[in-house]
């Protein structure tokens, strides 16, 4: 009866190991995955192009031919800043935008912040997302969400995927 008990209790254990291994695998199908030298990595959707261009990063749709980035065929625009600078703010000199409030705020335990705010953007209030990577004691990697088309999950999984290279306090 005590072996049975022993058997049944190292297989459940084993399966149990073996499902939430399995589950793991596929939480990342259809993505790649995006490393930022001296800040870190994250997983983006598999179709997103990663270009850097001096101080910004912008992903895009693919490849762009065009000798600067057009804002409108960005998803994303990603900049490093010091943490007393809100993201809106490291972003403004590409883009005329303010923050007018945070409407949400998540924190996962990566230190990644995915927020929802509200925005003035080239005279318009809008609804915006951004992700906020902590990559030092006193810089943050923050993307801007361009594209209003981006499922709020898609951004939590990227937030929640990003690794950031160093920690220094």
């Amino acid at each position: 009866m005590m072996r049975q008990r022993k058997f049944v209790i190292g297989i459940t254990v084993i399966l149990m190991i073996l499902m939430s291994f399995t589950a793991c695998l596929g939480k990342y199908d259809g993505y790649k995955l995006v490393e930022l030298p001296e800040i870190g990595s994250f997983y983006v959707p598999q179709e997103w192009e990663c270009i850097q261009e001096g101080d910004f990063v912008y992903f895009t749709s693919g490849p762009s031919d065009k000798a600067t980035i057009s804002l409108s065929d960005c998803y994303m625009l990603g900049t490093l800043h010091n943490e007393r600078v809100s993201s809106y703010e490291a972003v403004s000199s590409v883009i005329n935008i303010e923050e007018i409030e945070q409407i949400t705020s998540e924190v996962y335990s990566n230190s990644v912040f995915l927020s929802e705010s509200r925005v003035e953007m080239n005279g318009r209030v809008v609804t915006m997302y951004s992700l906020e990577c902590l990559v030092t004691y006193d810089e943050r990697f923050s993307f801007i969400v361009l594209d209003g088309s981006i499922d709020p999950a898609v951004l939590k999984l990227i937030g929640k995927s990003f690794d950031r290279v160093n920690f220094e306090k």
